[in-house]
């Protein structure tokens, strides 16, 4: 069972990475990239181990964030009020996953810096 979970984690967070890549890539590109990313070799451990399930889960939601996060700015940008609860609760989740996930905020907080960099002021 703990192999499926995985698994599906792994399938979930490759989808999650797609989607953060069609902010800066055309959909084949961002696809390409997601697929090489599900291809490394260095996630079979995280895939095949149950000791190792901790990681793809957590990927899973470091990346849900992220989308989250993205999704809510881009309504900032468009002047809609932003929904910080789906970022919330993802970061929650990830946080209480493992500690790997205290790079979530700062990785956050440099991406806005990278998204305003390319506004006029």
């Amino acid at each position: 069972v703990s192999m499926y979970s995985n698994v599906l984690a792994h399938g979930v967070s490759t989808l999650l990475l797609a989607l953060v890549w069609r902010r800066w890539l055309t959909d084949g590109g961002a696809f390409a990239a997601a697929l090489l990313w599900a291809l490394l070799p260095s996630h079979l451990a995280a895939l095949a181990w149950g000791v190792g399930r901790v990681d793809s889960h957590t990927a899973v939601w470091l990346l849900a964030a992220t989308w989250a996060w993205l999704r809510s700015d881009e309504r900032a940008l468009r002047g809609e009020p932003r929904r910080p609860l789906a970022v919330a609760l993802c970061t929650a989740a990830a946080l209480a996953s493992k500690e790997l996930a205290f790079v979530l905020p700062p990785l956050l907080t440099l991406l806005a810096f990278a998204r305003r960099a390319h506004e006029p002021l």
